[in-house]
């Protein structure tokens, strides 16, 4: 017997065909629910969808070679189905034939049959296989730009292009894969902060503030978004504007104490910066009250008070703390020489 459309879920695909097969997967005799997807093969014998799923319920149930056989059957009638051309390379992986399964896996991957879902799963296997295996790596690149070239507006493939790119180090591209899937799908969080955080590891403070800028109107509630702008706004010397984005930002930090003590950090460096000074010490205060044996602290309200020449023995006794375990710590060397140089 045949489930009908109502009885389940309808594959999209098909067109004119009422018979739905998916809800065979719910039938206790796995036997009977494979009999039931071979006839309903039989019944539409040119439906290569219900053949990949056939072909992936059988072997699910580990009746592999019956699987294989079905799936080289249907290419007679259905060479360039890649769905096809999945399932084979997935029998020849299981069976070790690496070569051959990766031959089968870019054939499939160079169709348009495979969901981006297929193929970021796809890819994050290969994402673990690659690291440290230079052959896995070229293979894995070579998914990624198949991909790319049949889907160049998928965010989640452009997400994984740039997740490849800063595992292997190279930034730049990772954040022009990311602003490219961001560009297609703003609202992905995620992706938001993995560019924010590349664009502070390199430097690249202008492209910060404009994705930060961005990042805010999507996410106006998210405190990182507001520091990360903040942050920018400083090293581009625009402290005005860093002030505001720090002042509101804080006011959204929930539960993370360490994210707020970077607030006040860079709000007393802020101030401090745009000649405020009452309100530079009224930051740092509160900061060493949240924790008074915090590098990021210490070192900022040193620099802070050595640069104006105010209270030298007290920046002194905190570079002297900092400097016990951050001797190396480049902020700190910096506020160390500044302040024995007062």
């Amino acid at each position: 017997f045949f489930f009908q459309a109502e009885d389940g879920i309808r594959d999209y695909k098909v067109t004119g065909v009422q018979t739905c097969a998916l809800p065979i997967y719910v039938l206790k005799d796995q036997d009977k629910a494979a009999n039931e997807l071979l006839e309903l093969i039989k019944a539409y014998p040119g439906e290569s969808n219900f053949v990949n799923l056939a072909a992936e319920y059988l072997r699910s149930i580990g009746r592999d070679e019956e699987a294989m056989q079905l799936i080289q059957d249907a290419q007679k009638l259905n060479p360039d189905d890649g769905l096809m051309q999945f399932q084979l390379s997935e029998y020849y992986a299981a069976k070790g034939q690496d070569s051959l399964s990766f031959a089968y896996l870019k054939t499939a991957f160079s169709t348009n049959d495979l969901s981006a879902d297929q193929r970021v799963a796809v890819l994050m296997r290969w994402y673990n296989l690659s690291e440290g295996n230079a052959q896995a790596k070229e293979r894995a690149y070579i998914l990624l730009n198949l991909s790319e070239t049949v889907s160049p507006n998928e965010p989640k493939l452009l997400a994984m292009y740039g997740d490849y790119c800063s595992r292997d180090l190279r930034l730049r591209d990772a954040i022009a894969y990311y602003r490219r899937a961001l560009s297609f799908d703003p609202t992905r969080h995620p992706i938001w902060m993995q560019t924010l955080a590349l664009e502070l590891e390199t430097r690249d403070f202008t492209g910060m503030l404009a994705d930060a800028s961005r990042a805010v109107e999507y996410y106006p509630t998210t405190a990182d978004f507001y520091y990360y702008k903040g942050f920018a706004c400083y090293r581009l010397q625009q402290f005005e504007e860093a002030i505001q984005q720090f002042e509101t930002g804080k006011e959204l930090v929930v539960d993370d104490l360490k994210l707020l003590i970077r607030f006040y950090e860079r709000l007393g460096m802020a101030f401090h910066r745009a000649g405020k000074f009452q309100p530079s010490e009224e930051a740092f205060k509160y900061a060493l009250a949240l924790n008074d044996h915090a590098d990021i602290i210490l070192c900022s309200y040193a620099l802070a008070l050595a640069e104006r020449n105010e209270r030298i023995d007290f920046a002194e006794e905190m570079v002297n703390q900092g400097m016990l375990h951050n001797k190396t710590y480049p902020d700190f060397l910096h506020a160390f020489a500044y302040v024995r140089s007062e």
